[in-house]
């Protein structure tokens, strides 16, 4: 088995006019990846739920690190699709070489809010 178990889809959205100032255009986003090759592991201490008291309800917080073949174009403004479900990339996508450079990888945090 290879280091990439995964799959995820990367979607980019163009920047528009919105009522504030320019907003991301999401129901319009293009997919930049379909299918790129992924590993997709938790971020250990980084899931959170919290409850809105004023709300009466809960909010459950999910976190990721993606690592992809190196000359994956992932962007903070991008999300992610991963096992069915949008994320939001939370952290800058960093190119990671090795010495020999045949372990390189990009690396994205990404989350997911529900509730």
């Amino acid at each position: 088995m290879g280091l990439y178990r995964d799959s995820v889809a990367v979607l980019r959205a163009a920047l528009v006019p919105g009522p504030y100032g320019e907003v991301r255009d999401w129901p319009n986003s293009q997919v930049v990846y379909t299918a790129l090759p992924a590993s997709v592991q938790p971020v250990r201490g980084r899931d959170e739920l919290t409850s809105d008291q004023d709300q009466d309800r809960e909010t459950g917080v999910t976190t990721w690190r993606v690592y992809t073949p190196r000359q994956a174009d992932i962007r903070v403004s991008d999300r992610v699709r991963y096992s069915g479900q949008l994320h939001e990339v939370t952290g800058v996508s960093l190119v990671w070489p090795f010495v020999t450079g045949r372990n390189s990888y990009t690396m994205a945090t990404i989350r997911r809010v529900d509730g």
